[in-house]
């Protein structure tokens, strides 16, 4: 069965359900939804969750260069390129996560002005992040790079900060910030010495907005 078509078609709805060239599955954490080196066939949409995505190199090193959440797309280099997929994506906590098919994406784009709008917004965004990622990494010192990356990982289209985010080893945060674990948990102490992050009930960490004070020290 084809889409929807005309102005009644919503892609939020369309993607939180399955159907022709569609499935959804439910991810506890740490679980692998693409592994690097798979057949690149496909295009993914996070309904719910959060995720990494990690690069292996050669000689057996690791990074984390993104995290994903809700109403974020990936996967979608196959959209422009048969090759195995670049990257590996893992769940950092329960996920319900949809797939397109390749087939099925491409005619959305082509034929649903609200998905092809959705779908373009989403890596625009992507890549304004990307860049200012970049800039981060090359003005900012550690600590500012962490408290960045922080409010980044609390303030997400569905939850404001302060609500939670889910628990990330100091590894992965120094893996992202570029810099040593030793010196994440130096900086993570002081944060939390100052009110500026804290652990909920379930171990979530807490992120205040006051943390944006650190991104004004000189």
């Amino acid at each position: 069965m084809a889409p929807e078509t005309g102005e009644t078609f919503d892609p939020s709805s369309f993607l939180a359900t399955a159907g022709n060239g569609r499935t959804i599955s439910i991810y506890r954490p740490n679980k692998t939804v693409i592994a690097q080196g798979d057949p690149s066939d496909s295009v993914f949409y996070i309904v719910r969750g959060k995720l990494k995505l990690t690069f292996a190199s050669d000689d057996g090193r690791e990074a984390v260069f993104a995290i994903l959440g809700a109403r974020e797309f990936f996967g979608q280099n196959c959209m422009v390129s048969s090759a195995a997929r670049l990257f590996s994506t893992s769940t950092l906590t329960e996920c319900i996560i949809t797939r397109l098919d390749k087939e099925l994406a491409q005619r959305l784009l082509r034929e649903q002005p609200l998905f092809s709008e959705m779908f373009i917004s989403t890596m625009l965004r992507r890549v304004r992040w990307m860049q200012e990622d970049i800039v981060n990494l090359l003005m900012n010192s550690s600590q500012k790079r962490l408290a960045r990356l922080l409010l980044m990982l609390a303030r997400d289209q569905d939850n404001p900060v302060g609500s939670g985010i889910p628990h990330l080893s100091h590894e992965v945060l120094a893996e992202m910030v570029g810099t040593t674990r030793s010196r994440i948990n130096n900086f993570m102490n002081e944060f939390r010495r100052a009110g500026f992050i804290d652990y909920n009930a379930n171990g979530n960490l807490r992120v205040e907005s006051s943390l944006a004070q650190v991104l004004l020290r000189d």
